[in-house]
């Protein structure tokens, strides 16, 4: 016999208990008790909701012993990053309340059950001749108390299915996650997993429980808020168990070279998850905005200085911790920036990128060909916040080209044509440009993209732009001369290739 049937005979049992001793309890008591059960529900769950705060507060009784384990494993510097920071405090208290408030609910029906089950007991003692007299005068007695008794245990299980199905709504993601890290036995998999458990959670019971308010109040119980933004429980330990098999999955692919096309997905799904769990993104805001502001000011965070991600792309790293640094203290903005962190990391291991930071020319060779430049701009315009990064990341993919023409096969002659053509082209547009008209600048985008890439062919640089890519260039290219007094020359636009000298392997005039 499984548990559903075992838990529908259970409760039937005790649905003809609840009746057979409202008939013998007579009509008149059994609805006064059915007054009382029902008060007694209403009142637990109020005063539960009502005294969150307190619950929330159980940490700070516990705070003490969290201080001495830590200093005394050598994690001072963790405590002292956790007692500084508001909303990993608020994380810990709103998360301990959530997760105590049903059964709390559930032990305050019992005493109050209790106290009023003594006083109901004096009171009917006390009265119990004129309650015997006004019962003989009553109608349809057997039904009424039937009814009276069938709505006592109706109110009684409700209350008592409160916490399971409180704790139902994410029971299923926490197997997947115990599984995922090997804490459930293999053996134990069989029985204790998350299908089974979610056909628990999805019985005719739990969605009849949820459709007559149960869904309401479990929100009611479990609602947490950090940093004001209002999330839930079940959510939040849906986005942890997520995360941890997403992280499960990096870590068993190991090193970064070996990373794929099937871990580009987890690290798109790990930012995802990372983004929707208001707790961890107003955690990881407090992380983020104190990492971004050491590093900012050149300082180190938890002994860690400020990272390098190679010479292509430390100027765009280094804006992003600006973005960051600003983004930290909203929820909703680190979260999108966190998923498109994630697109973006995924991109650059779906290509390859990362394991090439510090080869220069296969990583020039990687921004020069197929969709990485693209893809990632695409990525940064969808975020309000990022988007003042696509410009860095365009003059990114201007450097990679400015290394293609100074390969040693490209001839002399090749070179210096292109960044006179170029150069030419590029004044003769900003002079005949009116920027106060998008259809003049479109089209001077368009007159330096023909030439850009004429230029390229003609120079037999081996790159692979496509028409929106080098549409990118030229406006990055005009954005950056439009306000230069005088001319644009030759060196100007070399620099802006990242060509700041002749190289060796191009011979001088």
């Amino acid at each position: 016999m499984n548990g559903g049937l075992i838990g529908a005979a259970a409760a039937l049992v005790l649905l003809l208990i609840s009746v057979a001793w409202a008939l013998i309890r007579g009509v008149t008591k059994a609805r006064i008790r059915l007054i009382c059960v029902l008060l007694c529900a209403v009142a637990a769950f109020g005063i539960t909701i009502a005294a969150r705060g307190k619950l929330d507060d159980v940490y700070n009784e516990y705070a003490p012993q969290i201080q001495q384990f830590l200093v005394e494993n050598g994690m001072e510097d963790v405590w002292n990053f956790i007692n500084d920071s508001p909303a990993v405090k608020e994380t810990v208290e709103e998360s301990g309340g959530a997760i105590l408030a049903p059964v709390a609910a559930l032990l305050l029906f019992l005493v109050l059950q209790f106290v009023t089950w003594v006083v109901y007991f004096i009171v009917t003692l006390v009265l119990h001749g004129p309650i015997k007299r006004r019962e003989e005068r009553r109608h349809f007695r057997f039904i009424r108390a039937l009814v009276y008794g069938a709505a006592q245990f109706l109110i009684i299980l409700f209350v008592f299915l409160t916490p399971l199905f409180c704790y139902l709504q994410f029971a299923p993601a926490m197997v997947r996650a115990a599984t995922d890290v090997e804490l459930i036995p293999a053996e134990a998999q069989a029985t204790v997993n998350e299908e089974e458990i979610q056909k628990v959670a999805d019985s005719p019971v739990f969605r009849l429980y949820g459709k007559l308010g149960g869904d309401k109040l479990n929100r009611s119980l479990t609602k947490i808020t950090v940093s004001g933004e209002t999330t839930y429980l079940a959510a939040e330990m849906d986005s942890i168990a997520s995360l941890t098999g997403d992280v499960v999955t990096l870590k068993k692919a190991g090193d970064i070279e070996n990373w794929s096309a099937k871990e580009a997905e987890a690290i798109k799904s790990l930012a995802a998850s990372l983004g929707n769990s208001k707790i961890i993104s107003a955690l990881i805001g407090d992380v983020v905005g104190n990492a971004t502001g050491k590093w900012i000011a050149g300082e180190a965070f938890f002994g860690m200085e400020k990272p390098s991600v190679g010479e292509y792309l430390d100027p765009l790293f280094n804006l992003l911790l600006q973005d960051l640094n600003k983004d930290s203290q909203s929820v909703n903005a680190i979260s999108d920036d966190l998923e498109t962190i994630g697109d973006m990391l995924s991109i650059l291991i779906r290509d390859g990128v990362l394991t090439k930071l510090n080869d220069t020319d296969n990583l020039v060779d990687l921004l020069t060909k197929g969709t990485t430049v693209k893809d990632i701009i695409d990525v940064l315009k969808a975020n309000e916040t990022m988007s003042n990064l696509v410009d860095e990341f365009t003059k990114i993919g201007l450097k990679a080209v400015g290394d293609m023409l100074q390969l040693p096969e490209i001839n002399l002659d090749d070179y210096e044509q292109f960044f006179d053509e170029v150069t030419d082209k590029l004044n003769e547009v900003l002079q005949d440009i009116d920027f106060s008209d998008q259809e003049s600048v479109d089209a001077a985008i368009d007159n330096l993209t023909e030439k850009l890439q004429t230029e390229l062919a003609n120079a037999n640089v081996d790159v692979e732009l496509n028409d929106e890519i080098i549409d990118l260039y030229s406006d990055v290219i005009i954005e950056q001369f439009k306000d230069k007094e005088g001319e644009v020359t030759i060196d100007d636009l070399k620099e802006l290739f990242g060509i700041v000298e002749t190289p060796a392997s191009v011979p001088a005039e």
